[in-house]
C-alpha cells in the first residue's frame, strides 16, 4: 500500500466563508456547564466550571483528569452530577437524567483520530449521517470538504493522508451531524507547529460561523493563547482557576497554575512584611512590593514572567548561563551564587554570551504572589514584623 504522506509545509487551508450553510447558527446561550464527581482507582475527579459559548481550553498536567472530564461530558464515562450545553441537560443524576452518548450530539475528536481505514475521506465524513437522504448527505460532505480544504482528497483513502489532513477529516466527521458542542481532546498534539496553526485557524473560523461551543484539551501554550477565549486549569481532579485566557496567563492563581501556563520564574519567598498599603515579599532576587495583604503561613512564591526580568544597570549581580535562541525571543538563564535560577526573555537579536556578568532588574507591576508547590530555601515562609520607618 502507498506510504503515508509526509507532514510537509503547505499553504494555509482555503477557507470558504459561504460554507456550512446547513449548520444552524446557535443563538447565544448558557454554553457548557459542568459540575460532577467520579471516582476511579482512588482518584477523585470533581470539576466544576461554566464554559460560555466560545472556545474553552482545558489545561493541566498529565493525570489531572482532563480526558476523563471530556469523556463524562460526551457520555462515555458514568458520573454523578450535572452536565448541560446551552440549557440542554445531558446529565442530572438527582433528577434521574443521563442521556446516552449516542444521543448527546457531542462531536468528539481525539489525538488518535479513529478514522475508518476501509472508507475514503467522503465516506468517513458521511458515516454519522447515514440515516439522512442522499442529497443532504452529499450537500453536507461537499461543504465540509471545501470548508476544511479537503475537496482534493474526497476519494482518497485514509492511509495516504498526512497527520494534519487526517485531523481535518476527523473534525469534518464530528461536525456533519450538527453537534451541540465540539470536543477536541489533544487533537493537535502530534502535529508540527505550522499544521497546528492552520488547524487553529480552521477551528476558530468554524466557531465564528456557527456559534458552536468548543472545548479543547491541550498541553501547548500557543494553542491556548491563539485559540481559547477562556481557560480552565485542572489539577488533581479539581479546577484551580478559570478565566479569560489573557488573565489566566498573566496572573496564574497558584504555583501549579503558573507552571501550566508557562510562567518561567517562581521565586521562593523567605519572609513577608507589611509595608503601608501593601506587602513586601523577600526573595533571593530582592524584595518585591505587592498590593494588599498576603496571608501566611505556607509556601509562597513570586511569579515573574520571563519578559519582566531584564538585564541592565543596577539590580542583582548574576552570570549568564544557558542561552536558548528562538525565532522571536531568546530565553536566557541567569545564575548567581546561592540564588535560584532565573530566566529572562530578550529580543532575538540580543548579544549575550554564556559566562557574561550581568545585573538583573524586574519590571514593576508585572509580577504577583502565588501559593503552593515551591520549596523555599529557608523552610516555611516567615511573617516578619514591619520594619521601623
Amino acid at each position: 500500500p502507498p506510504a503515508p504522506a509526509a507532514e510537509l509545509p503547505s499553504p494555509p487551508p482555503e477557507i470558504a466563508e459561504s460554507d456550512l450553510s446547513w449548520m444552524i447558527r446557535q443563538a447565544p446561550g448558557d454554553g457548557l456547564a459542568v459540575d460532577f464527581q467520579v471516582r476511579l482507582d482512588g482518584f477523585e475527579l470533581r470539576p466544576r466550571f461554566h464554559g460560555g459559548t466560545g472556545i474553552l481550553a482545558l489545561i493541566g498536567a498529565s493525570g489531572a483528569g482532563k480526558t476523563l472530564t471530556m469523556r463524562v461530558i460526551a457520555g462515555l464515562l458514568a458520573a454523578r452530577g450535572t452536565v448541560s450545553v446551552n440549557g440542554s441537560v445531558l446529565l442530572d443524576t438527582d433528577k434521574g437524567i443521563s442521556v446516552p452518548a449516542e444521543d448527546r450530539q457531542i462531536g468528539y475528536v481525539a489525538q488518535r483520530d479513529g478514522l475508518f481505514e476501509h472508507l475514503d475521506v467522503r465516506g468517513n465524513i458521511e458515516f454519522g449521517i447515514r440515516h439522512l437522504p442522499a442529497a443532504e448527505r452529499e450537500r453536507r460532505s461537499a461543504e465540509l470538504l471545501r470548508s476544511l480544504d479537503l475537496h482534493r482528497h474526497a476519494q482518497a483513502r485514509i492511509r495516504v493522508l498526512s497527520g494534519g489532513e487526517r485531523q481535518r477529516v476527523a473534525i469534518a466527521r464530528a461536525l456533519a451531524p450538527v453537534p451541540r458542542a465540539l470536543i477536541l481532546d489533544e487533537a493537535f498534539s502530534s502535529l508540527d507547529p505550522e499544521i497546528r496553526g492552520q488547524l487553529r485557524t480552521l477551528v476558530r473560523n468554524v466557531q465564528q460561523r456557527t456559534g458552536l461551543p468548543i472545548v479543547f484539551v491541550t498541553h501547548d501554550r500557543e494553542d491556548s493563547l491563539d485559540l481559547a477565549d477562556e481557560v480552565v486549569v485542572l489539577a488533581g481532579g479539581r479546577v484551580i482557576q478559570q478565566g479569560p485566557t489573557a488573565d489566566v496567563f498573566r496572573s496564574p492563581a497558584t504555583a501549579a497554575a503558573a507552571r501550566l501556563v508557562g510562567m518561567a520564574n517562581l521565586l521562593p519567598v523567605r519572609d513577608l512584611r507589611r509595608t503601608g498599603d501593601g506587602t513586601t515579599a523577600s526573595t533571593d532576587w530582592g524584595d518585591f512590593e505587592v498590593a494588599g495583604e498576603v496571608a501566611g503561613p505556607g509556601t509562597i512564591a513570586v511569579a515573574v514572567p520571563a519578559d519582566a526580568a531584564r538585564l541592565g544597570e543596577g539590580g542583582v549581580p548574576a552570570v549568564v548561563g544557558r542561552i536558548r535562541p528562538g525565532a522571536h525571543q531568546t530565553l536566557v538563564e541567569v545564575v548567581a551564587g546561592g540564588r535560584s535560577r532565573l530566566y529572562c526573555a530578550l529580543p532575538s537579536d540580543s548579544e549575550v554570551r554564556e559566562g557574561q556578568p550581568v545585573r538583573v532588574t524586574f519590571r514593576q507591576g508585572c509580577y504577583h504572589v502565588v501559593r503552593g508547590g515551591v520549596e523555599p530555601p529557608y523552610g516555611s515562609v516567615r511573617e516578619a514584623s514591619p520594619r521601623p520607618e
